[in-house]
């Protein structure tokens, strides 16, 4: 295709000229013929010159040196006179739309865009379930919330939704997120609120949207999240403790009692107890463990291949968008392997941790059970999240860093930086002690010692 606003390379000859652009022809070579192309030449509403290749023409030149219409029909793939001039219109008519749009969209308001923007997140960009959701949140309007009761926050709506996009400034969207930030939300949250701002803008500076000059988002700058402390995690001991809660029933609620057989029931707590474990022990999301399926547990080798994650509801990619292949400890392995001898849902695409009918567990429910499950134990109050914490926390005191990173499935070494404080550091204290011409070892002292 031509670029708009560059001159063909070799001038063609003009057809009679069509009120809003003209076609002409131009020769082109290929490997095995000599081909001329149609090109759409014409001035826009705004005066942007435009040259745009049609296709290629069903034309030859005559002995005059002018382009006439070959003999027979037009193949297949090739334009005549008429189809070029139906072509240029067509072409005309989308561009002056496209203009006419951005003309009379001036007023458009953030919240007439939302929408726009999220169905092509979703139809175009193809942005994960879940973090769709999470987006759709946060540019809801004001209004009572149907399900929870209470109103919705929507500070992105209140704040900027009534108001036309095209006055929205970079001033007005720090002073937003510092408004944010006086009211104590946390910096990751403040990030997320700039982040959708920053795409419903850039979506806005499409020809077909608003045609935006410029994204005001994108000089406003994020603000620095907290990674200091290290993230709060189990021991080995407390995950374990954790399963055996649920493998006794201990996070079953009272009103749940009967709903379901026994045998039901010590099936359903025998897989939360495995799901506690894998995800202590072996690292994987949630989302990665209600998608996992048995084809992926390759017990021969002991290892999980995470391929997939489940995103609202929906089987996609994992976070990288990259396969990783995971080893199996002990507890994890023992586990799974007393999983698969369930009478039902083992075959090579049923989920290992399913439903009572093999579909894939319901996220709201999993995490109720785990918080139950989790009390039961007397276990730290951490969210389930936190399991995977433990696992890349247990992993680094026996593995280096690179090898933690490929079986967290992190994109960035500085993410499993967070927890290299778990790495026992007495053996390179004793290559110290060599380098520094150390004669004996140091023995901690009584005190110290305890």
């Amino acid at each position: 295709m031509i670029a708009g606003g560059s001159a063909p390379r070799s001038a063609g000859i003009e057809l009679q000229p069509k009120s809003k652009g003209t076609v002409v022809y131009r020769e082109g070579e290929s490997q095995s013929d000599r081909l001329v192309y149609a090109v759409a030449k014409w001035r826009d509403s705004s005066g942007k010159q435009h040259y745009r290749r049609l296709g290629k023409a069903w034309v030859e030149r005559s002995r005059a040196g002018q382009w006439a219409k070959r003999q027979g029909r037009a193949p297949d793939g090739y334009l005549d006179r008429r189809a070029s001039e139906r072509e240029l219109d067509a072409l005309v008519a989308q561009v002056e739309a496209e203009i006419g749009l951005a003309q009379t969209d001036k007023q458009a308001t953030l919240a007439d865009l939302a929408p726009q923007y999220l169905d092509f997140a979703r139809h175009t960009q193809r942005i994960k379930p879940s973090t769709l959701r999470e987006y759709g949140r946060l540019l809801v309007l004001p209004g009572p919330r149907t399900r929870l009761g209470g109103e919705h926050v929507a500070r992105i709506m209140r704040e900027f939704g009534s108001r036309p996009m095209a006055k929205i400034t970079s001033a007005d969207v720090e002073r937003f997120l510092r408004q944010l930030d006086r009211d104590g939300v946390a910096a990751r949250n403040v990030n997320m609120h700039r982040q959708v701002l920053a795409n419903v803008f850039e979506y806005a500076t499409r020809p077909d949207a608003l045609a935006l000059p410029a994204n005001p988002v994108r000089s406003v700058e994020k603000r620095r999240e907290d990674y200091s402390k290290p993230p709060a995690t189990f021991t080995a001991e407390e995950v374990l403790a954790i399963a055996r809660a649920a493998r006794e029933g201990r996070h079953r609620p009272a009103s749940a009692v009967g709903v379901e057989t026994g045998a039901e029931q010590r099936l359903m707590n025998e897989q939360d107890a495995a799901l506690y474990v894998v995800a202590g022990f072996a690292g994987l999301r949630q989302g990665e463990l209600r998608a996992l399926r048995w084809k992926n547990v390759r017990f021969a080798d002991r290892t999980l291949i995470v391929v997939a994650a489940m995103s609202a509801g929906v089987d996609t990619t994992t976070k990288s968008g990259k396969w990783r292949a995971v080893p199996m400890a002990r507890d994890a392995f023992i586990a799974l392997d007393g999983l698969s001898q369930r009478e039902s849902f083992t075959g090579e695409d049923d989920y290992v941790f399913c439903g009572a009918t093999g579909e894939p567990l319901d996220e709201s429910a999993l995490r109720k059970r785990y918080r139950r499950a989790r009390e039961a134990a007397g276990a730290p109050k951490l969210p389930f999240h936190h399991l995977r914490h433990t696992f890349a926390t247990l992993a680094i005191r026996g593995l280096d860093p690179a090898t933690v990173q490929s079986l967290m499935g992190h994109s960035n070494i500085t993410t499993t930086e967070r927890y290299l404080h778990a790495r026992p550091l007495n053996e390179l204290a004793e290559r110290m002690d060599v380098i520094f011409g150390a004669s004996t070892p140091v023995e901690p002292s009584e005190a110290t010692a305890r």
